[in-house]
């Protein structure tokens, strides 16, 4: 399949970055401005802790959603005021219905015994930052590396679709070992059954507008000559595969692009990055594990 040149016909839109607070204050301001229900919500934050207590979240504009312990609430709110921060809506709505779809489609998986454990969800807030990227920019080619059971290709293939346009290429070379695989000194524990394909949690209704490429992103990526409007990294986070992915998609991003990265903790590939390339780019988020940079336009 042939690409042509990416981004939008307009002039890219600047956005601003987003930091998380810090303190409790600063936190419970947040909770003030986004939550009509703010008031119970930071009681049981508090009183409860990391305890696995769901919690109902009120928004601001009405909608709700049913967070299944106090991280998920957390992680909600901080998601609605970076969509209000960036001008789009937050569309609670459609986030609660795919992450039901997810949630219990994996819980089947694990009750026919396909998967050994559910699978976590750390890495969301990477992902529900791209998925608003990709609604506000409204890319027409979106590069992802590392698909696995296909929650970021969900979500994004979702926002491709309210967009009505734009297509997703992914890479991933799956990991079949349910005892995980290392790199690095680490142990990553994701893996894909034998009996499933990756992305398999995605509906056949947002297939269209995906092409799944399977292999290593070293081998794959140097394959794939154009230009995208967006680039997500959730693949093998080794040092060397981290700088790999994160050079290549500075390099194929139009001006004004957007390349997002999961579990920029692991080491200091992020930061490295950053500072080698600080000319070109703006960090937009650099917290939750996630990183996020936007190319400066006319690079």
């Amino acid at each position: 399949m042939l690409y042509g040149r990416g981004v939008l016909n307009l002039a890219p839109k600047s956005l601003p970055g987003y930091v998380f607070p810090k303190d409790g204050l600063s936190r419970l301001l947040l909770l003030r401005r986004t939550l009509n229900n703010w008031v119970s919500v930071a009681r049981k934050l508090k009183f409860e802790g990391g305890r696995a207590q769901p919690l109902t979240l009120i928004f601001k504009n009405g909608e709700e959603f049913n967070a299944r312990n106090p991280r998920k609430a957390y992680l909600m709110v901080n998601y609605y005021a970076m969509a209000r921060l960036w001008g789009v809506s937050p569309e609670i709505g459609v986030i609660s219905r795919i992450s039901q779809d997810i949630e219990s489609k994996l819980n089947k998986a694990v009750s026919d015994g396909l998967l050994t454990t559910n699978t976590r969800e750390g890495s969301l807030f990477s992902v529900l930052a791209a998925f608003l990227v990709i609604r506000v920019l409204k890319p027409r080619l979106v590069v992802e590396t590392g698909v696995a059971q296909g929650i970021s290709t969900y979500y994004f293939l979702k926002a491709l679709e309210l967009n009505g346009a734009g297509r997703l290429v992914s890479v991933d070379h799956p990991n079949r070992d349910p005892a995980g695989y290392s790199y690095d000194g680490k142990v990553d524990t994701v893996y894909v059954p034998e009996k499933l394909s990756p992305g398999w949690l995605v509906p056949d209704s947002l297939r269209g507008r995906w092409e799944l490429r399977l292999g290593r992103s070293s081998e794959i990526l140097p394959t794939l000559d154009f230009e995208v409007d967006m680039f997500h990294h959730d693949s093998e986070h080794s040092y060397q595969n981290m700088m790999f992915e994160y050079e290549w998609a500075l390099q194929h991003l139009v001006g004004g692009g957007v390349l997002s990265s999961d579990d920029v903790t692991w080491n200091g590939a992020f930061t490295d990055f950053v500072g080698r390339h600080h000319g070109e780019l703006r960090v937009l988020i650099n917290d939750w594990s996630t990183g996020m940079i936007q190319k400066a336009p006319g690079k």
